[in-house]
């Protein structure tokens, strides 16, 4: 049974992730009209609250992937996920001011958020899960005198 509610809550957390990520897209779109201080205050909020709905979400590890790559351990990062998603997120604020009418604000800022949130859940589902995982087991590298 605790399997079952971990799942919910994992479901939960990356639904509550990806809708920031939406509302960091739509802070983005309306930078303008809520003023930098507004903006940069929200984009920020936003950020946190992904880093922490993603708290207790776990990146899929991959042994055999992990002890093959140098890097591996980088890509399971939340925050750097969390980052980039709301830097994704400031697409918006660069398209959004060449429309003039405020008709067409309205629903380009709509449309921009809903695909943001789309795809920061279709990015979560996928290599996230919530199951504990364990931790890449590194290879060292072999040096070969030649």
């Amino acid at each position: 049974m605790e399997g079952m509610e971990r799942e919910k809550v994992w479901h939960v957390r990356i639904a509550v992730a990806a809708a920031l990520v939406g509302c960091a897209g739509v802070v983005s779109g309306l930078r303008h009209e809520l003023g930098l201080g507004w903006a940069v205050g929200l984009l920020t909020a936003c950020l946190l609250g992904v880093a922490l709905a993603l708290r207790d979400v776990h990146h899929r590890v991959d042994q055999e992937e992990a002890g093959r790559q140098v890097f591996y351990a980088g890509r399971g990062s939340t925050a750097w996920f969390a980052v980039v998603m709301v830097g994704v997120a400031i697409v918006p604020g660069m398209v959004i001011p060449l429309l003039a009418d405020g008709a067409a604000t309205a629903l380009g800022v709509g449309l921009f958020a809903a695909v943001l949130t789309a795809a920061a859940h279709g990015v979560l589902a996928a290599t996230t899960t919530g199951e504990p995982q364990p931790e890449p087991v590194p290879v060292p590298l072999r040096r070969e005198d030649g």
